[in-house]
């Protein structure tokens, strides 16, 4: 027969000696936040407020020490002896029921028992103290045990493709109107975004673009110190635009770099997958693609189509039939989703990623209205705008088929490649119109259907994810309708340029014609 175990208690006299100091004192705090005796600003990033309840707490502990107030002496409020009593029974029936055996060795119910003795069951009676203006003076010092105000440092990083120039631009020219509404501009300066890679990205930088490019400058760390301070003292915050700011390991050298002082948002740039894909083509083999330079190792002749299908190869060549995976399907640095995913991903960033549209035709106005809610730069801009004043974010995202031609038959590298392009696409266009020949009489070699249909998807699965209130309002429908616009004019082809080399009909293209030249 099983030996009972006692399950009567005591009574918890001394209550006073069973309250936790730390527990209590956060109880207090925490009760007082929620009606109101104490507030927390708003415009502070949420993940500050832990440290102000810290700091409401060293503020109750010193005022109870500054009046000798023992914390024995705040009011208590206990368990019930039979509420500790169904208490303990409860704990007994459970571990009875689940490990029975153990349940009756010594090591089991009468531990269990003397433990639960040992257990605090009485916290602040919070009510009553906050109802008694015997206590208010544990709240008196509330103004200056607050968090210093934390400025914002806004990073527009892009992405690439996406207006990132004419934004630096406009900004630049706009800087004492920023002053106004209390942001500094960093102008003028090398790029930041070196000085905060990580060493094995700035190897890979390195070999990608040069030891220059993955240099940090020597001045420049210090002369950024010396900025957020400036920006501190006026109250302000500050605006930072660095594309480069998009490569992998930036997200922790910037919280290094910018200390406990100021939170950081990262600004990114929305541009639709297949135009962003159409535009990073042209920067790539015009010699400005950072970022795409794995692509260099694949040959010379590397057309739009071809591309297109070696960054969408998974994509194209999966087999599924759930639209939500087709974003798991592609890899892409740089572009608006995976930044947005870099930066998400790390808490100090989360929810501090905005997101602007390029396809509204108004970037800077949004910047300036919607993220940094500047008056009078929003203002300025808006006016701007509405006397069609403002710079315009670029819109066209391909180049002509004779310019194509060039691009497919020469290496790009060094200054000079795009004027060069486009004067040999020149001479192109004026020979086949001596011949009365046009773009669409040139072979092509298009995306067939399928791998169209793809990147649509692709595309649509993005803007949905990133921006779904756009989406659903009108982004889908000006999507499909974009897609359409580039598909009727075979923007998503190439010319064939096996065909052009070998027949006959085309060679007239390859003899020299020394006006158009830049030699």
């Amino acid at each position: 027969m099983k030996e009972a175990i006692d399950t009567e208690i005591p009574l918890q006299t001394d209550a006073k000696l069973a309250l936790d100091p730390s527990i209590a004192l956060e109880d207090i705090v925490i009760k007082a936040y929620i009606e109101g005796v104490l507030s927390f600003d708003a415009s502070q990033p949420r993940k500050k407020f832990v440290s102000q309840i810290l700091r409401w707490i060293e503020m109750v502990s010193l005022a109870l020490q500054e009046s000798n107030t023992p914390i024995e002496h705040l009011p208590i409020e206990c368990l019930y002896k039979y509420e500790r009593r169904r208490l303990l029974e409860a704990s007994f029936a459970y571990e009875e029921s689940l490990l029975p055996d153990f349940f009756t060795s010594p090591k089991g119910g009468p531990e269990l028992k003397k433990e639960f003795e040992e257990q605090r069951f009485c916290s602040v009676d919070t009510d009553s103290l906050l109802s008694d203006p015997n206590w208010v003076f544990l709240f008196d010092a509330a103004s200056t045990f607050t968090i210093p105000k934390q400025r914002k440092a806004f990073f527009h990083i892009g992405t690439a493709a996406a207006g990132g120039s004419l934004v630096e631009k406009t900004m630049a020219t706009d800087q004492s109107t920023l002053k106004e509404d209390k942001y500094f501009f960093f102008a003028d300066h090398d790029h930041l975004a070196p000085c905060v890679w990580s060493d094995a990205e700035r190897q890979i930088i390195a070999e990608d673009m040069g030891e220059e490019a993955a240099t940090c400058p020597e001045y420049l760390l210090s002369y950024f110190n010396d900025f957020l301070l400036n920006a501190t003292a006026a109250d302000s915050d500050v605006v930072i635009h660095d594309e480069w700011l998009s490569m992998p390991s930036s997200e922790m050298g910037l919280l290094n770099v910018l200390g406990d002082y100021f939170d950081p948002v990262m600004v990114i740039t929305y541009r639709r997958f297949f135009d962003w894909v159409l535009d990073s083509y042209n920067a790539w083999r015009l010699g400005s693609g950072a970022g795409l330079a794995a692509l260099d190792s694949t040959g010379d002749k590397v057309r739009l189509v071809d591309f297109i299908r070696r960054i969408c190869n998974r994509l194209f060549e999966a087999d599924f039939s759930h639209e939500q995976t087709l974003v798991d399907l592609l890899d892409v640095p740089g572009y608006t989703y995976n930044l947005w995913e870099q930066y998400n991903i790390i808490p100090a960033f989360r929810d501090n990623v905005k997101i602007v549209n390029f396809h509204d035709g108004h970037i800077v106005k949004s910047i300036y209205c919607d993220v940094l809610h500047a008056e009078n730069a929003c203002n300025l801009e808006s006016d701007r705008f509405e006397k069609n004043e403002s710079a315009k974010s670029p819109t066209e995202s391909f180049v002509s088929k004779y310019v194509e031609i060039e691009m497919g038959l020469y290496r790009s590298g060094g200054v000079g490649f795009k004027e060069r392009f486009y004067n040999l696409g020149d001479s192109s266009k004026e020979k086949m119109d001596r011949r009365g020949l046009a773009e669409e009489d040139l072979p092509k070699d298009c995306l067939d259907q399928s791998e169209m249909s793809m990147l649509l998807m692709a595309s649509l699965e993005y803007e949905r994810i990133m921006l779904s209130d756009y989406h659903s309002y009108r982004g889908e429908e000006e999507t499909r309708q974009h897609f359409a616009a580039l598909v009727a004019t075979d923007t998503f082809c190439s010319v064939d340029l096996n065909k052009v080399i070998e027949s006959p009909k085309w060679k007239f293209l390859f003899e020299p014609m020394e006006e158009f030249l830049d030699v």
